[in-house]
């Protein structure tokens, strides 16, 4: 036996990316169309626009915010957080077929990448021989 009606006659939906573009668009017409709508959006005051929006025009919804920690514990929504390496997008590369950041995230993944650069194998530090 299911655990859960499958065919409820209010199914909820859950909008990720609502705070703009098609996310946003996708819940005001859920929510016109009398769904229930979770809201999952990291800039808060975007979703709360929203949020007022839908509940104006007669939907109904709940809003989640995203949280964004370091292993440990540290958040960093508002100040993000500063790569050990950073790689400039080269494009002439990118012309060619070659997406030189994802080669390099490849690199260090494998424990194959080489630092360029003295600033860069400090950033490293142990980690790379």
């Amino acid at each position: 036996m299911a655990r859960f009606d499958p065919h409820p006659a209010r199914r909820p939906a859950i909008v990720a990316g609502a705070s703009s573009g098609i996310g946003a668009a996708t819940a005001i017409e859920l929510a016109a169309h009398g769904f229930p709508v979770a809201l999952g959006a990291r800039r808060v005051e975007k979703c709360q626009e929203l949020a007022a929006k839908i509940i104006a025009d007669g939907g109904e919804l709940r809003v989640t915010v995203a949280r964004w920690y370091t292993p440990d514990n540290h958040t960093i929504q508002d100040e993000g957080i500063t790569p050990d390496i950073e790689v400039p997008f080269d494009v002439d590369a990118a012309l060619e077929g070659v997406d030189n950041q994802l080669e390099t995230a490849i690199a260090v993944l494998n424990g194959t990448y080489e630092p360029n650069t003295v600033l860069e194998r400090e950033a490293m530090g142990p980690a790379l021989p």
